[in-house]
């Protein structure tokens, strides 16, 4: 059943303007009821179809999802050119509709249900006798009531089949967006189990990317990685086991490594570092920092400048003194990897105001699967003052 303009001219406008979505205009129908499901179907089978021909940006040749996963001396180049605002996924688009679906049919289920009761009240005033004038102008007054009472009735049987398909969709609805949630690793509000998952998935050496809560084509592949390593159907999507599974055993590397965070309030930084690797600490007077092994071939460099330099002469210092594999430089930061001899090496520095941060992580090429990971973490957790590399990144 439709609602027809020949009907109830005035309570028309105020059920089409509930419905910002589902709203459609023909010959003879401003809206159908049965069309609630369809539309939202429609718009979703679109949007997928449109996505799989056209690719969204963020997922276009060239974007941050789209690179193979870094090794060693790409690393800096894939966290500094990361968009900190990521174009939206497909499912991020279909849950958006899909939600926005649910409430406008949420609304309109209120409005008709308001209608209702109206309705029924303007009935049993009429059928007491007591009829209610001027309800609605576009209509004869209370001189006969029996066409009134007639319309009335017809018009709640329509609600009542209205009312009825909205119920009947909802739960089909409520479903859609669980799935919806489900493709993308969580619901919307989810972001802090999105990062302990993609912070596991590189503890245990899937990823090597941004932990953002972000899912993208590189978190899903890593996911894939972990589910095939599990014999399991490479989905993408974790299941609630396989989840439990890849914290436990992200944990347990946290465990074997001794992670530990360091972070020094007075001056203002904070950042991750895997302490069983690192286990010889050393403080100078001036507050800086130097974590070693034990057997010294392995070295976190942590030094606080209170006036900084200018940033861009110690950046063309180290590329005059190094094999360069990675460099750039920024305002307010520089990245830098290389080789120094027979080590790796990964140099941060950030300034915040009028400090300037250098964070230097130096280990032997033979260990480089080892230190892989939590060269990952090291470049997402470190922090000064209201400075990061990768947030700040253009």
């Amino acid at each position: 059943m439709c609602l027809r303009r020949q009907h109830d001219a005035a309570a028309t406008p105020r059920i089409a303007e509930t419905l910002p979505m589902t709203r459609f205009r023909c010959k003879h129908r401003l809206f159908c009821g049965e069309w609630a499901g369809a539309t939202s179907a429609a718009y979703a089978l679109a949007i997928i179809l449109l996505t799989s021909l056209f690719p969204l940006p963020g997922l276009a040749a060239g974007s941050p999802e789209s690179h193979p996963l870094p090794t060693d001396g790409e690393a800096f180049q894939q966290f500094v050119q990361l968009d900190p605002k990521p174009a939206p996924s497909r499912w991020e688009i279909l849950l958006a509709i899909l939600q926005n679906e649910l409430e406008a049919n949420q609304r309109w289920l209120e409005r008709l249900t308001a209608e209702r009761i109206e309705l029924e009240q303007q009935r049993d005033a009429l059928l007491a006798e007591q009829p209610v004038r001027n309800v609605d102008k576009a209509r004869p007054s209370d001189a006969d009531t029996e066409p009134r009472i007639s319309w009335i009735q017809g018009r709640l049987e329509r609600i009542d089949e209205q009312i009825a398909l909205l119920q009947a969709r909802m739960p089909n609805l409520e479903a859609e967006i669980a799935d919806a949630e489900r493709r993308l690793g969580g619901t919307a509000q989810s972001g802090d189990r999105q990062r302990r998952i993609q912070e596991a998935l590189v503890y245990l050496g899937g990823y090597d990317g941004r932990i953002d809560g972000q899912f993208g084509q590189r978190t899903q592949a890593a996911i894939r990685a972990f589910q095939r390593r599990l014999e399991a159907e490479p989905s993408g999507t974790l299941t609630d086991e396989q989840e439990a599974i890849l914290l436990e055993q992200a944990e347990a590397v946290r465990q074997q490594y001794g992670i530990q965070t360091m972070w020094d309030p007075e001056i203002g930084y904070s950042l991750i570092y895997p302490q069983e690797l690192l286990p010889v600490e050393q403080r100078s007077e001036s507050g800086d920092w130097r974590l070693a092994s034990a057997t010294g071939d392995s070295e976190l460099q942590i030094e606080v400048v209170g006036q900084a330099p200018d940033i861009g002469l110690v950046f063309a210092d180290l590329l005059t003194r190094y094999e360069i594999g990675y460099s750039r430089l920024q305002d307010d930061w520089f990245v830098v990897s290389g080789t120094d001899r027979d080590d790796f090496f990964y140099e941060l520095a950030l300034r915040s105001q009028d400090r300037l941060i250098r964070v230097r992580l130096i280990y032997p090429t033979a260990q480089r699967e080892i230190w892989q990971p939590f060269t990952v973490i090291l470049l997402n957790s470190l922090r000064f003052g209201a400075s990061r590399i990768v947030g700040e990144a253009p």
